[in-house]
């Protein structure tokens, strides 16, 4: 698990353009019912908000895309769950 946390990791520093998509489809995911629970994401935000504190980030687009990303999972996961 850990050599998976490293890799995204890894992945996301060498993407930084495309960190603010990354983190929100990794919120999209972790919000999801069921599949929430095999996705790293507490541990890759942390490493996430690291970076975000060297400045190597737009902080309001990755926070944007973070916040976005669980409100869709939140409600998608409603959706799944009223039918």
């Amino acid at each position: 698990m850990q050599d998976l946390i490293a890799g995204i990791t890894e992945l996301i520093i060498a993407n930084s353009g495309w960190v603010a998509l990354a983190i929100g489809l990794l919120c999209f995911g972790e919000s999801l019912v069921l599949i929430g629970l095999m996705i790293p994401a507490t541990s890759l935000m942390m490493a996430t908000g690291s970076l975000l504190a060297t400045g190597r980030f737009n902080e309001a687009a990755v926070i944007s895309a973070a916040i976005l990303g669980s409100i869709l999972g939140d409600w998608v996961s409603f959706i799944i769950g009223s039918k």
